[in-house]
């Protein structure tokens, strides 16, 4: 069973100015902790399969399904009857019986596993976890995915200009009303829009769940879910890990994410002294960085970038080299050659260099597919 081995601590600090909240927590070493050290491991309040994998993985432990595997409902099946006992353990049937009828988006139905873990919290039939140490004693079990940080979907616009958050808003509340509809039985076919509303109101008064409540569930996920992948990068689900939604965001993160099944393992990635910030990185480590920058500004509405002093200078300086760039065609559909000559943005402070060198690409996918293009000739290695 794999335990961490470096203590940590939570730290609550002012947020940066752009951030869309008042303050923010992190994560601290309390020791040192060497390269390669465990610093969290957690498991999920609930995690669920992406619906590619549904038919082909085990919905409680993820892994594969073989020759023993409970084949149960749409919305999931088992690798053996110990594994099918452990969800029934956390409302599985609860969550079984309202997607049976329609199988909702991952992140309605991963909003519809918390609740019907937290129907058995309130019944008492399961404990409300404390999460490492994470929140004070009120902060348990459901509780503490509400004490998280919520993301774009409930934020104010800024008069209605911003068309990123007003999609968001717009999928997330559709979202919801799913969500609530699916808790109360209300998306049968036939049914009357009277019989809906009754049906809403009796949810909110029962289990004190309506559409905004799990509107508000959803912007939570956009800010602090995790996508739970294979160590090859496949990605089988969605989970919600409080503890681990503490950690903070960085470019040049000391600690890394990796899972075994679904349990979260955060392992630092160097040398790590008493009292330094644990940060993990939010994107993908082999994204482009301006890929990651806009990923942050739209789904946390921070600029990684912003502590940087000379950040101003190095956006005109790209700005100015995109503009300028020579654009050309690579032969056999290879994609795009943007080369911007030597005007490159680099962003940098009293300790870290961070070269842009990624900007360069304008089908950063291509990179990816064919990592032997030699960029700076066009010519395939």
């Amino acid at each position: 069973m794999l335990k961490a081995t470096v203590p940590t601590a939570i730290v609550s600090r002012p947020a940066p100015s752009d951030a869309p909240y008042e303050f923010e927590r992190g994560v601290v070493a309390k020791s040192f902790a060497s390269a390669g050290a465990l610093v969290c491991v957690a498991e999920p309040y609930a995690a669920v399969l992406l619906d590619d994998v549904l038919r082909t993985h085990c919905s409680e432990t993820f892994q594969r399904l073989g020759r023993d595997a409970v084949r149960d409902a749409a919305c999931g099946s088992f690798i053996d009857r110990t594994a099918r006992a452990q969800a029934v353990a956390r409302g599985f049937d609860a969550f079984r019986a309202r997607c049976e009828r329609r199988l909702p988006t991952t992140s309605a139905r991963l909003a519809l596993a918390c609740l019907a873990r937290r129907e058995l919290e309130r019944e008492g039939k399961i404990e409300r976890e404390r999460h490492d140490g994470t929140f004070d004693d009120d902060k348990r079990g459901y509780d503490a995915l509400l004490a998280l940080h919520e993301g774009p979907s409930t934020r104010a616009t800024t008069g209605g200009t911003d068309s990123v958050a007003l999609r968001k808003r717009r999928d997330a509340s559709a979202s919801s009303m799913v969500v609530a509809a699916l808790m109360c039985d209300a998306m049968r076919p036939g049914i009357e829009p009277d019989e809906i509303q009754e049906k809403l109101a009796a949810l909110k008064e029962e289990q004190d769940v309506d559409p905004q409540s799990a509107l508000r569930l959803l912007s939570i996920f956009e800010a602090n879910a995790f996508s739970i992948a294979t160590e090859d990068a496949q990605r089988l689900g969605l989970g919600i890990y409080p503890s681990a939604s503490l950690f903070n965001h960085s470019s040049t993160p000391n600690c890394d994410v990796v899972f075994v099944g679904k349990t979260l393992v955060v392992k630092a990635l160097r040398d790590i002294n008493a009292g330094e910030e644990l940060t993990i990185s939010y994107g993908e480590q082999y994204m482009p960085r301006e890929w990651t920058r806009r990923r942050m500004m739209d789904g946390y509405g921070f600029d990684e970038y912003s502590k940087y002093a000379n950040v101003a200078r190095a956006d005109a300086a790209r700005d100015r080299a995109h503009a300028a760039a020579i654009r050309s065609t690579l032969a056999f559909d290879h994609g795009t050659l943007v080369d911007l000559g030597e005007d490159c943005a680099l962003y940098a402070d009293d300790s870290v260099f961070l070269a842009d060198e990624d900007l360069a690409r304008d089908a950063f996918w291509y990179e990816l597919s064919h990592p032997k293009l030699n960029t700076k000739s066009g010519e395939a290695g």
